[in-house]
């Protein structure tokens, strides 16, 4: 979780008002920049809005695989089979 306060300021860098919360979201996307001379760190936020369409729960197909196991192409074809699967009583229908 990350919150962004603005707050105000006097000449002597003591705050005039209590700050207030302008964003509430999440960490997304955080990076590290290195070299010999300066290290950076970057962060894109984003609201809970940002997942409203996500559907929860894991699925079986070979982005989700990636992001659990990145490398692994044990589900790389699991989309070429389109035959649905049903289960329980009525599968035979």
């Amino acid at each position: 979780p990350v919150s962004i306060y603005k707050g105000f300021v006097d000449d002597t860098g003591q705050l005039i008002v209590t700050p207030v919360e302008i964003f509430r979201g999440y960490i997304d996307e955080p990076a590290i920049s290195d070299s010999n001379d300066k290290t950076g760190i970057s962060v894109a936020v984003r609201s809970h809005f940002a997942d409203f369409d996500r559907r929860s729960g894991r699925h079986v197909n070979h982005a989700e695989m990636q992001k659990l196991h990145p490398g692994d192409t044990s589900f790389r074809l699991a989309s070429a089979g389109t035959k649905e699967v049903r289960w329980g009583r009525d599968s035979a229908s």
